[in-house]
């Protein structure tokens, strides 16, 4: 993914931030918190695919640099 990344403190690697929203994430100022011990995801990974291309192709991504292909 285009764009910045967040550093999360040791047992956890960087992640993307613009996933630390779906992945219920929220950074503080010491630990991150989140819903589970690990960073999970709350969903099943296609459902996170799914709601990527939707807002990908509705021009509603973050960072989304590419309008959404015309039909036709």
């Amino acid at each position: 993914m285009p764009g910045p990344w967040t550093a999360l403190k040791v047992p956890h690697l960087p992640l993307e931030t613009v996933k630390l929203r779906p992945h219920g994430v929220s950074v503080g100022r010491s630990e991150p918190e989140m819903p589970f011990l690990r960073l999970l995801s709350p969903v099943p990974p296609h459902e996170l695919f799914a709601e990527a291309r939707r807002a990908t192709r509705q021009g509603t991504a973050p960072l989304c640099r590419y309008a959404p292909a015309e039909a036709g």
